[in-house]
């Protein structure tokens, strides 16, 4: 009897432990990390990144537009920088924004909760990547960070949710809401372009070819169709703005031209190293390219290109074509750069765990010691998912965490944009993994209605 009284007792005491430590104690801890980060170690000067989304969230507070340096700009995403917009033109200082932050950061464990159980995860598997959501020290430190990452990785993961529950639904008035958050983490981070696209083909193609309630190609075409249009409907009006604004169709923001020619350039010996000159703490603290960067306006004159009157559409594409010219002049570099690069963003020495001169070494070192076995698990979780499922959903998965990693490999290889480009994907399946994944007898359900 004395066995079977302790199981029951065991029992008892983890049911009681499993709503103790449930969803709604992982929101309350993700609140009292990000509220303990931003008081005890965020402060408020500001750097790099922040300053320009300061001061243009200042000009658009202060009936100056979405300006820098007293002309107009697209070189911020708008949806964030808007915000910050509000809170400045409330007379909010940088700590209240970041204590904005926080609260915003309240939706991360509940979203990193959904997607788990929307692609099959246990209740049990899918509390843990809430949990993970809500502590994840890479998560915590945005908060104290005047930076979009605060906004977009909310916004990302509800989108990466959605599409799941999209390709499980299959119904048209879910691609619609489908393309409307999409459209919505466009214009919080033009770096989730290609995943929309992404989701569009894996959902069209598994609805006419795939497992599960097939519909026919028209129907299947419609509904792919719809989430990019429906994402357009909410960036397409920026893009119109920009072309005005800034000389040319910028798609949501005009930096993408630098940050792709800067890792890939040939011409190194007539550039100074401006990302890691000490007198200029980051990129972005320019008159948005030109002046500031002398270096950079002689290599434009040797290009016959001036800087001083050409418009920002007009500097990033020379930026681009830059690019595009190394590339194709040693197009094995190139390949070889981009596998290191990725390489690199995945598992990062602890001195380039942020690429922030913000962060102290004690932050540097939990950002790369919690880092590293996420990403371990995420891969392994989502080779895992492809394996057990074999349907939309885990293609999709793993198609837009590979999606994000090119992006970045090819661009300025910052960790921190892994961190809210592929870290989303890994966790939920790295929880399943660590919990539900390696049980050889249990195979998880399949989503999809038949």
């Amino acid at each position: 009897m004395a066995p079977v009284r302790l199981s029951r007792l065991g029992r008892r005491l983890g049911r009681r432990l499993g709503r103790l430590l449930g969803l709604p104690t992982a929101v309350v801890a993700a609140v009292v990390a990000r509220l303990g980060y931003v008081l005890v170690l965020a402060g408020t000067k500001l750097s790099d990144d922040e300053i320009s989304f300061w001061s243009i969230a200042g000009n658009l507070a202060h009936g100056r537009g979405f300006s820098y340096e007293g002309r107009a700009t697209a070189w911020r995403p708008p949806l964030y920088t808007g915000l910050v917009a509000l809170a400045r033109f409330a007379g909010a200082s940088v700590r209240a924004v970041q204590f904005g932050q926080v609260a915003i950061g309240v939706a991360t464990p509940v979203l990193c909760f959904a997607l788990a159980r929307s692609l099959g995860a246990s209740r049990r598997a899918s509390i843990v990547a809430g949990w993970v959501g809500a502590l994840y020290p890479p998560f915590v430190y945005f908060s104290g960070r005047v930076l979009s990452e605060n906004l977009d990785i909310p916004l990302y993961l509800l989108a990466l949710w959605l599409t799941v529950e999209w390709l499980d639904r299959r119904s048209t008035s879910w691609a619609v809401v489908c393309g409307a958050a999409w459209g919505v983490a466009i214009l919080a981070r033009p770096t989730n372009i290609p995943i929309v696209v992404v989701a569009a083909l894996v959902g069209g193609l598994a609805m006419w070819l795939g497992r599960g309630l097939r519909l026919g190609f028209v129907a299947a075409v419609v509904q792919a169709g719809l989430v990019v249009a429906v994402a357009a409907v909410f960036v397409v009006p920026w893009i119109v703005r920009n072309d005005h604004a800034v000389g040319g169709p910028e798609p949501v923001t005009s930096n993408e031209g630098i940050t792709f020619w800067a890792p890939n350039r040939l011409d190194t010996n007539q550039l100074k190293d401006v990302l890691n000159d000490p007198r200029y703490p980051g990129m972005q603290d320019y008159s948005v390219y030109g002046r500031a960067f002398p270096g950079i306006e002689a290599l434009a004159r040797a290009k016959h290109f001036d800087f001083d009157r050409a418009s920002e559409a007009a500097q990033d594409a020379w930026f681009r074509s830059m690019a595009l010219s190394a590339i194709s002049a040693d197009p094995g570099r190139f390949v070889v750069r981009t596998v290191e690069r990725a390489a690199v963003v995945l598992l990062p020495a602890p001195d380039n765990a942020s690429q922030t001169a913000k962060t102290g070494a004690v932050e540097k070192l939990a950002l790369w010691v919690t880092s590293g076995p996420l990403v371990l698990l995420g891969i392994g979780g989502l080779a895992l998912l492809v394996v057990r499922r074999r349907d939309a959903a885990s293609a999709f998965m793993v198609l837009a965490a590979v999606g994000a990693l090119a992006f970045l490999a090819v661009h300025l290889p910052y960790v921190r944009y892994r961190v809210d480009g592929v870290d989303p994907v890994f966790i939920p399946v790295a929880a399943w993994l660590v919990v539900d994944g390696w049980q050889p007898r249990r195979r998880l359900p399949t989503a999809t209605r038949r």
